[in-house]
């Protein structure tokens, strides 16, 4: 499974890289004009639910993309399009981020 999912004040959103998938879930008022299926959750709240569709979804797919480069290395015998230490940096970039994100919460 590769996803993502980002929590907001009146939203959840999913995305699935791997399926090319999104789903939004947002809280609005009751009056709002509808993007999508709208459920009431009291008189003057709903929930509204949005499936978008990215253009070209069927030809970008980062995750296929990556994965087939990588066997195309190995039975071909060619040099990966990333380097090892190009993915070592980007590892260690998330890492910063996380413990940013960590000592955060703790302020």
């Amino acid at each position: 499974m590769r996803k993502m999912r980002v929590f907001q004040n009146n939203a959840y959103i999913s995305i699935d890289f791997l399926n090319n998938k999104s789903e939004v879930f947002r809280l609005t008022d009751i009056n709002t004009p509808d993007t999508g299926m709208a459920f009431p959750l009291s008189e003057t709240k709903k929930i509204v639910y949005e499936e978008p569709k990215p253009e070209n979804a069927e030809s970008i797919n980062p995750i296929k993309n990556e994965l087939e480069s990588f066997i195309t290395s190995i039975i071909e015998d060619k040099p990966v399009k990333v380097s090892l230490n190009a993915g070592r940096e980007a590892v260690e970039v998330a890492d910063k981020i996380l413990q940013i994100v960590k000592e955060s919460r703790k302020a």
